[in-house]
């Protein structure tokens, strides 16, 4: 069985190469129903698809996360 990628678009935000996304081993994400509600809200607002938004905030929530530990780091 082969891996199904597809290519990843050039993010300004993270000014890197274009990079696959893996397509044969997702990562699954339950939400409330007001959670997803609203996130497929925003999504329509930002014209992206569920799958593309939800990466989306997780690539910022993950600059947030590893700015948390490096400051937590930083004071023990």
């Amino acid at each position: 069985m082969h891996s199904t990628t597809m290519l990843q678009t050039k993010s300004p935000m993270y000014g890197a190469a274009p990079e696959r996304l893996v397509h044969d081993k997702p990562i699954p994400l339950r939400l409330t129903q007001s959670e997803r509600d609203e996130a497929l809200q925003m999504a329509d607002e930002d014209s992206r698809s569920a799958s593309s938004f939800a990466l989306h905030v997780y690539r910022l929530g993950l600059v947030e996360h590893k700015r948390r530990r490096a400051a937590m780091s930083a004071h023990a």
